[in-house]
């Protein structure tokens, strides 16, 4: 009898450590999942305050395009009588939890986008959509940087030679 219940007692903890096993390769799976649904929020998110600061600038009165000086600004523009929006909310950053965007500044001055300050590493490192193909292969979150000034902004052009500058912007916004 001494030996039947040896063999259950090791049986039983057999049982106990695939019960663990399964168990952490579900909270592995599951932490995947959130993160990659956070990316995914983050992508739309990005998008949406591009898409807002391409629309205050198209917006400037007398053509001259300007940069939103604060984020408020895209919720209510203060350069209309009426109410004018260009953002819906203030949208917090989905890989912090909090509206503590990174401000990407415009050379003119004024805010040209934004980028996350989280540090981990981005699960998804490929298959982005055209406007954010600059996004493949960083290292941190903190490098996806949705602006409305092209990515190569201060880069030489592919194929240009080493030294020489950027071309001219045309005027035109990336987005």
């Amino acid at each position: 009898m001494r030996r039947q219940t040896g063999v259950a007692y090791i049986g039983l903890l057999l049982m106990i450590a695939m019960i663990g096993i399964v168990a952490g390769t579900a909270a592995d799976v599951y932490q995947q999942t959130r993160q990659r649904s956070r990316e995914k929020e983050l992508l739309w998110i990005g998008d949406q305050y591009r898409r807002a600061i391409a629309s205050y600038m198209a917006a400037s009165p007398g053509g001259a395009q300007t940069y939103p000086p604060k984020l408020e600004e895209l919720l209510l523009d203060p350069r209309f009588p009426g109410v004018r929006r260009h953002l819906r909310r203030i949208y917090p950053d989905p890989m912090t939890g909090k509206a503590d965007w990174e401000l990407i500044m415009a050379p003119q001055g004024g805010i040209a986008g934004i980028k996350s300050r989280s540090t981990l590493t981005p699960l998804k490192q490929a298959g982005f959509r055209p406007q954010d193909m600059h996004l493949e292969g960083k290292n941190s979150y903190a490098e996806w940087e949705f602006s409305v000034i092209p990515s190569n902004q201060g880069k030489p052009a592919p194929g240009a030679a080493p030294g020489s500058a950027p071309p001219p912007a045309q005027g035109k916004v990336a987005g």
